[in-house]
C-alpha cells in the first residue's frame, strides 16, 4: 500500500506511538493532523491503530498499549477530581488553562488523599512532580513556570476515563455492601 507523503509524518508519528495527545498548542503538528485527519488515519488503520480525532481539539491513537505509568498519573487525577468536586467546582473547570500550583495539591497533605497516594509509592512533592511530568510528555498537562502546571485539552480523555474508573470502584462498592451478610454457620453448611 503506497501512502502520499504527509505533512510532519516523522514527528507525528513519534509522538503520537508514544502515547501524546496532540492539540492545537502543539502548532504545525496539530494542524498537519487537522488538514490531513483522513490521510493520516488510512495511514495509522494500514498499521493496526485507530487515529481519533477528538470533537474536545485533540488527538490519540488506539492500539497502543497502555504505559506502564498510567495507573499514578490515574490515581493523581482521581485524587485532584475529588478535591475539585468537594471544594464544589465542576470537573471540567480543571481544563481552564488555569495553572494549577504544586503547593496547593492535596495528594499528601492530606490524610485521606495521602493514603491514596502512598498505595502506589508517591509520598513526597518530588513524587507529585514525577507524575507531573510523565503527564506532560503524554500531552495532558504543560508547564506553566516551575511551580505550576496546567491541563491541555487531551486531558479530556485522562477526565473520562478516570471519571469511569472512579464509577466503576462506587458501582462495585455499591452492590458489594447491597449484597446480604451470610448468617453464622452457613459457610459451613448451615443448619
Amino acid at each position: 500500500m503506497n501512502f502520499k507523503p504527509l505533512p510532519h509524518m516523522e514527528v507525528v508519528y513519534t509522538a503520537l506511538m508514544s502515547g501524546k495527545h496532540l492539540s492545537s498548542e502543539d502548532g504545525d503538528v496539530y494542524y498537519a493532523l487537522r488538514d490531513n485527519t483522513e490521510d493520516y488515519q488510512a495511514y495509522f488503520s494500514a498499521i493496526g491503530m485507530d487515529l481519533i480525532a477528538d470533537a474536545r481539539g485533540f488527538y490519540y491513537l488506539v492500539g497502543t498499549r497502555a504505559p506502564a505509568n498510567m495507573a499514578p498519573i490515574l490515581f493523581f487525577t482521581a485524587v485532584l477530581m475529588e478535591h475539585y468536586d468537594e471544594a464544589g467546582y465542576a470537573i471540567e473547570t480543571l481544563v481552564t488553562g488555569d495553572p494549577i500550583y504544586y503547593r496547593d495539591l492535596p495528594h499528601v497533605e492530606h490524610p485521606r488523599h495521602a493514603e491514596t497516594m502512598e498505595r502506589i509509592g508517591v509520598t513526597t512533592a518530588d513524587g507529585l512532580r514525577a507524575i507531573v511530568k510523565s503527564m506532560a510528555r503524554y500531552g495532558f498537562v504543560a508547564y506553566v513556570g516551575e511551580d505550576s502546571f496546567r491541563f491541555r485539552p487531551g486531558a479530556y480523555r485522562l477526565l473520562d476515563a478516570t471519571r469511569d474508573a472512579m464509577n466503576y470502584v462506587a458501582s462495585n462498592e455499591a452492590e458489594a455492601s447491597a449484597e446480604p451478610a451470610e448468617e453464622p454457620g452457613e459457610a459451613e453448611g448451615g443448619e
